[in-house]
């Protein structure tokens, strides 16, 4: 069975801020509709590409179960003239799993309170994928989270480079295990989700600490005598051990997800859209072709 997960604020944050913020014009229905078209869009080549069995939309949900943890935790610095546009999207991704994809006849929408798109779809391929049943599975997203799930028929499908990124292109770049991602995370901190890391260990330092071969005559200017005599250090340990709780999918309790069903796209349903939004334009994605994909 081929399962496609989609990682969708990370598909309409890049829609909107990509390239969709002049797609509408003066045409507020179609400005609202900018985040659904760029799913749809990729939506409809990835299906004609991998023809899977069942879609997995994820979702964030309200709130987060991580700033209980850390309270500092994607407490990015506000800035008042975005929040238009951030308020815009969070709306269209809203109104995406009210209404929109339902209408459209796909049912697996995943979304809980305090829990990320990222949790949701790990949470799905623990409770119901199956690597020993001859399962594959395409992770559609550029969240690099998403490399600790990769595995031998798991892959996740960079939105930017259109190519597939495999267990073995990993190992090939980062000389570790993916199983490993979340403890190289811990190391090098992300900026983007405001945690820290260990100060002078960007990500590529990290992978050569896990893998044994940072030099213990690298210099710090931390008061240690070298990166490896720093980063071993108990202060830094801790930090580490807390990082990784925020790093490792699906994050603490997240809850048991329900089985995914098989669906299928209604052309009726995809002429409704293109009716409502004015979105023409995908009109040039057949309905015929999306119906291509197969009930498991």
């Amino acid at each position: 069975m081929t399962w496609l997960f989609i990682d969708v604020p990370n598909a309409a944050h890049r829609a909107y801020f990509g390239w969709g913020l002049g797609l509408g014009g003066h045409n507020t229905a179609k400005r609202n509709a900018v985040c659904l078209y760029g799913l749809l869009r990729d939506l409809s080549s990835l299906i004609n590409a991998y023809v899977p069995n069942r879609i997995v939309f994820a979702f964030d949900g309200e709130g987060s179960a991580r700033r209980k943890l850390v309270s500092t935790y994607k407490s990015r610095k506000a800035y008042p003239e975005r929040d238009w546009a951030k308020k815009n999207v969070k709306q269209q991704i809203e109104a995406m799993y009210i209404h929109q994809l339902q209408a459209l006849g796909f049912t697996n929408l995943y979304k809980e309170e305090g829990y990320e798109a990222d949790d949701m779809i790990a949470r799905v391929m623990k409770d119901h994928f199956d690597l020993s049943e001859d399962d594959s599975a395409i992770i559609f997203s550029s969240d690099k989270d998403f490399y600790q799930l990769l595995d031998r028929g798991v892959f996740v499908q960079d939105p930017l480079t259109k190519q597939p990124y495999t267990v073995s292109r990993f190992t090939d770049e980062w000389g570790i295990q993916p199983n490993q991602w979340p403890l190289l995370k811990a190391v090098a901190g992300c900026t983007s989700d405001t945690i820290p890391g260990v100060k002078g260990f960007a990500e590529k330092t990290a992978a050569r600490w896990i893998r044994g071969t940072l030099g213990k005559r690298e210099g710090n200017s931390n008061g240690f005598q070298n990166k490896v005599e720093l980063v071993e250090s108990e202060e830094m340990q801790e930090l580490i051990k807390r990082n990784l709780q925020l790093i490792k999918i699906p994050f603490g309790n997240c809850p048991r997800s329900i089985e995914p069903e098989s669906g299928q796209i209604e052309a009726s349903s995809w002429e409704e859209v293109i009716r409502k939004t004015g979105l023409k334009g995908l009109a040039e994605y057949d309905p015929v072709d999306i119906k291509r994909m197969r009930r498991g």
